[in-house]
C-alpha cells in the first residue's frame, strides 16, 4: 500500500500496473504573444529573407497529449510521453512557420522516476 497517501502525484498503482492520462487542449493567445513569436516586421524580414507578416490574437493551436507510466517497484517507474499540436490561424500562416517550420508540432519523451 505504498501509494495510499500519494494522491495526484502520478502512477499510484502497485508495481506491475500501468497508469494513463490523456489530455486535449485548445490554446488562445493574445496579440502580444502572437506578435512576439509569429510576427515578422520589416527589420526581421530584411535580416531573415522572410515576408513581412503581422499576427493577431486568436486561436493559436489545438492538440492532444498523453502519458503512460509503468511501475516496476514501489519506488521506481518509467513514463512515456507523447504530444501532437497543430498550429492554427495567424500562427499557422506566419512565414516563420510556413517557410522555416511546420504547423504540425510533435513531442515525445521517456522519464525514469524514483519516489522515496
Amino acid at each position: 500500500m505504498y501509494h495510499k497517501n500519494r494522491k495526484n502525484c502520478g502512477h499510484m498503482g502497485p508495481p506491475g500496473t500501468i497508469g494513463e492520462i490523456r489530455m486535449k487542449k485548445l490554446l488562445l493567445a493574445s496579440t502580444r504573444y502572437m506578435s512576439e513569436f509569429f510576427t515578422v516586421n520589416a527589420g526581421d524580414a530584411a535580416r531573415s529573407g522572410l515576408n513581412e507578416e503581422s499576427a493577431d490574437s486568436g486561436i493559436k493551436d489545438i492538440g492532444v497529449s498523453g502519458d503512460l507510466t509503468y511501475g516496476f517497484t514501489e519506488s521506481w517507474s518509467v513514463t512515456g510521453l507523447a504530444a501532437y499540436t497543430r498550429l492554427l490561424g495567424d500562427a499557422e500562416d506566419s512565414p516563420v512557420v510556413d517557410d522555416r517550420g511546420d504547423e504540425n508540432q510533435l513531442f515525445a519523451g521517456v522519464l525514469v522516476n524514483f519516489r522515496w
